[in-house]
């Protein structure tokens, strides 16, 4: 990784000015010493949006620089930088185009916190530029990225994360080892589900472009089209031309838990059905959907998905990850915890946190223990460290795009376990997409 201070002659001349004003051996030499120091950009800050959660996060901890904040929702810049500097004590660099903020040298990693068609053309110009990245799930718009994603970061040799940071939990990574081990038999089965009650968003109508966005380079890789209302922001995600709808935005959590915990790779058959939960004209995407994956070895895993509806939730929850066995089952509470439960359904053993507090929220802790890790990552210069290496997204992120071409194609997927690629003709319409020209990755 790169150093603030480059020559030794700068270094002397930083360190020296920096004991006439007092600073701390601890800011010299330790995790915010300049050479240790992380300078990131976080792309997508919009202040009900996901991004803002992790800059926030990162902002306060120890050895990070946050340089910029970037999104073409002006907006969203001023009140970014405002809040970095309430947390840390400077403002960062403002900008719309991450294309500019990548010509800058001293930018170490980009955190993509941006609409789904925005997250692997992010994440190959940032590896490209030599700089690492971590990117939201999914990490690919199309299962056809996920080939590009694995060959840049190989070539270029940075790291790469996504964001599922389940994969960092402190009670989630024992208990899966617990799970390997034999702890509930032979593992045979993981059902997954999400839960929520979203109200109609109404028919996306053409609309004057606002002031302060920059729609073109919202729009980025896609094709160009008209403004409309009930896209930006957060909207996009029901969309065909910008989301991949709710599989692809809350399945990819616990697919990847069942998954990573039933040591899995490629599923051998696909099928998936999808409906409409409300009649809402604005969303393209199935609000009700169901998603059954085979593997080899006579193993399955399955999604339950309502976008839509009110009313009792498995578990009490809205989500999760049961993985059943032969000697028993492991729940994967979203709340960042693990109950394991023996042949008669008895509580038997429960995994937490290593820094859970009574009364604390879950989520801050669970984001920045993955962050950490990617930091960690970052400073080792070392892609082997991250939790959730390119590999094991990409694969993730195809299992829900897989239900999704099962749905839009009405068929059932026959797919191959070392490539990925469903037989189906008809399905292969939808693996790739259509890019604004000067975009697809060459």
């Amino acid at each position: 990784m790169r150093k603030v201070l480059g020559t030794r002659r700068e270094f002397l001349r930083g360190t020296a000015a920096a004991s006439l004003i007092g600073v701390s051996s601890k800011i010299l030499w330790g995790a915010d010493a300049p050479s240790n120091r992380v300078r990131l950009c976080f792309a997508g800050v919009h202040e009900k949006g996901r991004g803002q959660e992790p800059m926030r996060w990162s902002a306060a901890m120890p050895g990070v620089e946050i340089a910029y904040v970037c999104d073409p929702d002006r907006r969203a810049q001023d009140w970014a930088a405002a809040k970095v500097n309430e947390i840390a004590g400077y403002a960062p660099k403002k900008a719309t185009d991450i294309r500019k903020v990548l010509e800058d040298r001293n930018v170490d990693a980009v955190f993509a916190e941006v609409p789904d068609h925005w997250h692997a053309p992010m994440a190959w110009m940032t590896m490209e530029a030599g700089k690492h990245i971590y990117c939201e799930k999914p990490c690919t718009f199309t299962p056809s990225e996920g080939d590009i994603l694995v060959a840049v970061q190989r070539k270029t040799g940075r790291v790469f994360q996504m964001g599922n940071q389940r994969r960092s939990s402190t009670a989630y990574r024992p208990a899966v080892e617990a799970l390997r081990s034999g702890i509930i038999g032979e593992i045979k089965y993981g059902r997954c589900w999400y839960q929520n009650n979203r109200k109609p968003i109404g028919p996306r109508v053409p609309a004057p472009v606002p002031e302060w966005l920059d729609w073109d380079v919202w729009q980025g890789p896609a094709p160009r089209a008209p403004y409309q209302s009930n896209v930006v922001h957060y909207n996009w995600h029901w969309s065909f031309q910008y989301g991949t709808g709710e599989i692809a935005n809350s399945a990819v959590h616990y697919v990847d838990v069942a998954r990573w915990a039933m040591g899995l790779d490629m599923p051998d058959r696909v099928s998936a059905l999808g409906v409409s939960c409300n009649g809402d004209v604005g969303w393209d995407w199935p609000g009700l959907q169901m998603l059954s994956m085979t593997f080899p070895g006579d193993k399955m895993i399955t999604w339950d998905g309502v976008s839509s509806l009110p009313g009792k939730k498995m578990m009490d929850i809205y989500g999760g990850a049961m993985i059943y066995g032969t000697k028993g089952t492991m729940y994967f509470h979203p709340h960042d915890y693990v109950v394991l439960y023996d042949e008669k359904g008895e509580v038997a053993r429960e995994w937490h946190p290593v820094d859970e507090v009574q009364g604390e929220h879950w989520k801050p802790k669970l984001d920045a223990h993955h962050i950490r890790n990617f930091l960690e990552a970052v400073r080792a210069a070392d892609p082997g460290k991250a939790h959730s290496p390119v590999v094991d997204s990409v694969r993730s992120s195809l299992m829900t795009h897989l239900g999704n071409l099962s749905v839009r194609s009405g068929l059932t997927l026959h797919v191959d376990t070392k490539s990925g690629v469903p037989a189906e003709k008809e399905a292969m319409k939808y693996w790739t997409r259509d890019y604004e020209p000067g975009w697809s990755h060459a």
